[in-house]
């Protein structure tokens, strides 16, 4: 089984078809304007038209990464909501927040049980398989949470805040609020043996 990665698409095509980019696109430096000028420089020093050319050429080339640049610093300063969800103890499973909103894993942690903290995306295939394993492994079993972070749509704000570039990713929290476990890629697999594990050590 093959697993994702998060880069800038956060995605492989082995989870399935990638997010579409949510860059906005940079506007198109209209031709009207560069090329013109450079043509009268080239005129007025009696340029060649391949002079006039390449300074047309430049002139766009100049005008559309300082385009780039200003997009790419206004996304940097974009703040997403850090939020610290109030979830019900005796609910074993559920999804702590909205894809575009971050997550104070510590808010999660129960005293006494053993958390399991789930990275996902709704386009990871592995992560939907683990999911079903798990939710099969802790059946019935009450000392055992899962709370699961949806990371569809923010995968460089995932990275720089929960440490994480790969999918799946699983953390497992002991009843002190430990990590005993930190779970990347096929690792993941492991995830309901070490949490019977972890249970039998209560």
């Amino acid at each position: 089984m093959k697993y994702a990665v998060l880069t800038i698409a956060l995605c492989t095509a082995a989870c399935g078809a990638a997010p579409s980019a949510s860059e906005p696109a940079a506007p198109q430096v209209a031709k009207s304007t560069a090329q013109p000028a450079a043509a009268e420089a080239g005129a007025d020093q009696g340029g060649s038209p391949e002079v006039v050319d390449k300074l047309a050429q430049s002139s766009q080339s100049s005008d559309a990464k300082n385009v780039s640049e200003t997009t790419e610093s206004d996304e940097a300063e974009v703040q997403l909501p850090i939020v610290a969800p109030q979830i019900s103890p005796e609910t074993q499973i559920a999804v702590v927040n909205q894809p575009e909103q971050l997550v104070d894993v510590s808010a999660l942690l129960v005293n006494g049980k053993v958390t399991v903290v789930d990275f996902f995306a709704d386009w990871c295939a592995p992560c939907k398989v683990l999911d079903k394993n798990l939710a099969t492994a802790i059946e019935g079993e009450n000392r055992v949470i899962v709370r699961k972070i949806d990371v569809t749509v923010i995968p460089e704000q995932a990275t720089v805040h929960y440490g994480i570039d790969q999918l799946p990713h699983v953390r497992i929290y002991g009843p002190d609020g430990r990590l005993v476990h930190d779970l990347i890629g096929p690792d993941a697999e492991k995830t309901p043996d070490l949490v019977r594990d972890a249970v039998r050590q209560l």
